[in-house]
């Protein structure tokens, strides 16, 4: 029996695939942007639905499909795209854009997880990825406006009037800007087709708890190896006492230089510096969304406004900074 999460939309994309009848359903929680549903048929089949957020476009899907491909060759586990009755691998209505995956039997990351082998494993995951990737010669065609894109962020923050952000924001704006301006530079290295939001929540898990296959490829782009490097040890290191940010960024390092990436090795210095260039730049994102209220989701439940929520990170992202700064 279909539970009533399932409204008379969502039915309609269910029909527009050939997934046969389903028996369970539920909301799939922690995406920052797109609505997940899990559902099982009848035979025990299990896929993956979500509506898109309205920045996602039809092309992506083709990029998806052209990496997926890619990566299943390599013996990647990797959630595979449906194709609808339509022949297409999206679901489009009343300008809402759907999509079907297969599901991957892995378990999502919680505090179980976190033990002393796993930024290693992670790392290794993680440069596993970038090696099987750098044989990939291909450009994506989906391209999300400025992501991963200094200028671009740092133009939009300083384009809204000082007036509209908090006080709390705007006393730390110029640090943001300043600091990220510093450490830009390793940006400019080791380019390829990239992840571009490897933090751990999109990474999967065995039942032997070990770090099995990284999830949502909305982000994929040519980029540098840095801002992924950075951005995983960044979500990791969140999760991790000051204390131990050192010897956790050093295991993470060997994992990742043990899978003999085609794009070399890294150091630590590299590394450093990409994990304090990538919070800074989200930094700046929740600074921005504040305001604009148009990219990240929020909790309507913990906070009173959208606006309050993106301070919430803002600050929160900003006081981690600084800790990375002091220790690393």
């Amino acid at each position: 029996m279909i539970t009533s999460i399932f409204n008379d939309e969502i039915k309609r994309v269910i029909q527009s695939y050939d997934i046969g009848r389903i028996s369970k359903a539920e909301v799939l929680k922690g995406g920052l942007i797109n609505k997940t549903f899990y559902v099982k048929n009848i035979y025990g089949k299990e896929f993956v639905i979500q509506k898109l957020h309205q920045m996602l476009k039809k092309k992506l899907m083709y990029d998806i499909d052209v990496i997926t491909q890619h990566l299943l060759k390599r013996k990647w586990d990797c959630p595979r795209l449906l194709r609808s009755r339509q022949c297409t691998m999206f679901y489009e209505r009343d300008d809402s854009l759907w999509r079907v995956y297969e599901y991957v039997n892995g378990i999502s990351f919680s505090q179980k997880h976190i033990s002393k082998s796993l930024h290693r494993n992670v790392g290794l995951l993680l440069g596993l990825l970038h090696k099987d990737l750098a044989d990939l010669h291909y450009k994506p065609k989906h391209i999300l406006n400025g992501f991963h894109q200094k200028n671009f962020y740092i133009q939009k923050a300083i384009s809204i009037n000082k007036s509209r952000y908090t006080p709390q924001l705007q006393n730390i704006l110029g640090d943001t800007v300043n600091n990220l301006e510093k450490y830009f530079d390793i940006l400019s290295e080791k380019q390829q087709i990239i992840h571009g939001d490897p933090r751990i929540e999109n990474i999967l898990f065995t039942k032997q708890h070990a770090p099995l296959v990284f999830i949502d490829y909305d982000t994929f782009m040519i980029g540098s190896i840095y801002i992924d490097i950075g951005d995983c040890l960044r979500s990791l290191l969140s999760l991790s006492s000051r204390s131990d940010f050192k010897k956790a960024t050093e295991r993470f390092l060997t994992g990742y230089n043990s899978a003999n990436s085609k794009t070399g090795k890294v150091s630590y210095v590299q590394v450093v510096s990409c994990i304090k260039y990538v919070t800074l730049e989200l930094c700046l994102r929740f600074i921005i969304d504040s305001v604009e209220q148009s990219y990240f989701s929020w909790d309507n439940k913990k906070y009173a406004s959208q606006e309050a929520h993106n301070e919430a990170r803002a600050l929160e992202t900003w006081n981690f900074f600084n800790k990375l700064n002091q220790t690393l």
